[in-house]
């Protein structure tokens, strides 16, 4: 039997990360090893999602490499510039890393829905821009 695919979601108190954590709680093959808040560290999943009650029993921690370097994929769940600052050393991890990002305001005040997100380099890769959507990252976990 193939050992389940370990899961890390920063980010995991806003809409995107409860609906990860909402759409990981059964699939067969992914355990969700950690899920990261700054604001909401320590605090137990089940007592900020009561629908979460029973299915996970994980406490909030920071997202520190540390903690992020001991799973398999991690999710970003946060805004983009958030999510750049930490990719990086994930990559370098050899941690596979899938960016969520949602609508971005724009300079006149508009929010628009982020089609894309930059991508960094691995090794002597140039930067590039890979189309990300829940459906195509859960297939990807998969």
């Amino acid at each position: 039997m193939k050992s389940k695919i370990k899961v890390g979601i920063v980010g995991g108190t806003g809409y995107t990360g409860v609906e990860l954590l909402r759409l990981l709680v059964f699939h067969p093959q992914v355990q969700v090893l950690i899920i990261t808040s700054r604001a909401e560290a320590g605090k137990s999943v089940a007592d900020l999602f009561p629908n979460l009650r029973g299915h996970f029993y994980l406490r909030f921690t920071e997202p520190t490499l540390e903690n992020l370097a001991q799973c398999d994929v991690v999710f970003f769940a946060t805004p983009n510039g958030t999510a750049m600052q930490s990719v990086p050393e994930l990559l370098n991890a050899a941690v596979s890393t899938r960016l969520q990002s949602g609508p971005q305001a724009s300079k006149d005040g508009t929010r628009e829905q982020t089609k894309s997100v930059p991508t960094p380099a691995r090794g002597n890769q140039k930067n590039e821009r890979r189309r990300v959507g829940t459906r195509k990252m859960l297939r990807t976990v998969r």
